[in-house]
């Protein structure tokens, strides 16, 4: 796995941590389905799944999986950590979460 590969994952893991939270805060505010679509400029059937599959994952957990995300981007930018590895670390720890 090239590094490159490693921080679109990462990309891609924060974009949709981002987007659960973001339902999940919504959600509790008291929108609908259709409310938070138009709110986050969505297809609502992805709504509607991130509702159904994240409806057990605290907003707290959401965060948590942001910060250590930022964490290790700094890490790796900084060069105290190597990508691959700092990913597979990073897989690890909020696996068993």
């Amino acid at each position: 796995m090239l590094n490159k590969d490693v921080l679109q994952l990462m990309g891609a893991f924060a974009s949709q941590f981002r987007f659960c939270y973001q339902v999940n805060v919504l959600r509790k505010e008291g929108l609908s389905n259709a409310e938070i679509t138009e709110r986050l400029d969505c297809n609502p059937d992805r709504v509607t799944i991130t509702l159904r599959k994240s409806s057990n994952v605290s907003t707290d957990k959401y965060l948590y999986y942001l910060k250590e995300l930022a964490q290790l981007d700094s890490d790796i930018k900084n060069g105290r950590i190597e990508p691959k590895l700092g990913f597979e670390l990073f897989l690890l720890k909020v696996g068993g979460k």
